[in-house]
């Protein structure tokens, strides 16, 4: 079964889905702003990946489970850049 693993003392656990680091950016404390961080394009998932602590594998991953979510704050942020220019004039 490929859910489960063993451990040191020969016993099993269930490997829950994201275990390990990947859990650590699931936590809203670090998912929203990495959602953020993604939709403005104010760094590269490499440069998100060493601040973060994981790969940019990691980081590709979540932004492919949270594309919709981006996407949202992307047009979000988009809308309140041209309103800004708007008021501007």
């Amino acid at each position: 079964m490929s859910d489960l693993r063993v451990v040191p003392d020969g016993g099993s656990a269930y490997r829950k889905p994201f275990a390990g680091r990947a859990t650590a950016l699931e936590r809203a404390s670090v998912r929203i702003p990495l959602i953020h961080l993604l939709a403005v394009g104010e760094a590269r998932q490499v440069d998100l990946a060493v601040r973060f602590g994981v790969s940019q594998s990691a980081i590709c991953q979540f932004a492919g489970r949270h594309r919709a979510e981006i996407e949202a704050v992307r047009v979000d942020f988009e809308q309140k850049i041209l309103a800004r220019i708007a008021a501007l004039r």
